[in-house]
C-alpha cells in the first residue's frame, strides 16, 4: 500500500509539474499578447488623436474663414445701404429734372 502512495503521488507531483509548466507558458504567452495588444491601442489613440487635432485644426480655420466672410459681408450690406441711397437720389434729381424740363417746355410755347 505504501508503494501504490508514493507511485500515486509521484504521478501527481508529474502532473502538477506539467500543469505548472503548462500554466506558465500560456500566462508568459498572454501577458505577451497584452503588451502586442496594448502596443497596437497605443498606436491606434495615437492615429486617431492626431486625426482628431488635425479635424480640429481645420475646423477652427473653416470658423475663423466664416466669421471674415460674415465681416465682409456686414461690410457688403452697408454698401448696398449706401447704393441704394445714391440711386435714390439720383432717382428724385432725373425726376425733378424732367419735371423742370417739362415745364420749361411747357413755357416756351
Amino acid at each position: 500500500m505504501l508503494d501504490t502512495i508514493q507511485r500515486r503521488t509521484h504521478e501527481l507531483a508529474e502532473s502538477l509539474a506539467h500543469v505548472t509548466g503548462s500554466l506558465r507558458a500560456t500566462l508568459h504567452a498572454n501577458g505577451r499578447m497584452t503588451a502586442e495588444h496594448m502596443g497596437v491601442y497605443q498606436s491606434a489613440v495615437g492615429a486617431y488623436a492626431g486625426g482628431v487635432d488635425e479635424a480640429v485644426g481645420s475646423m477652427s480655420a473653416f470658423i475663423e474663414r466664416c466669421t471674415r466672410l460674415g465681416e465682409e459681408l456686414r461690410k457688403m450690406r452697408e454698401l448696398h445701404k449706401e447704393i441704394k441711397s445714391v440711386v435714390a437720389a439720383v432717382d428724385a434729381l432725373d425726376t425733378t429734372t424732367a419735371r423742370m424740363m417739362r415745364e420749361r417746355r411747357s413755357k416756351k410755347r
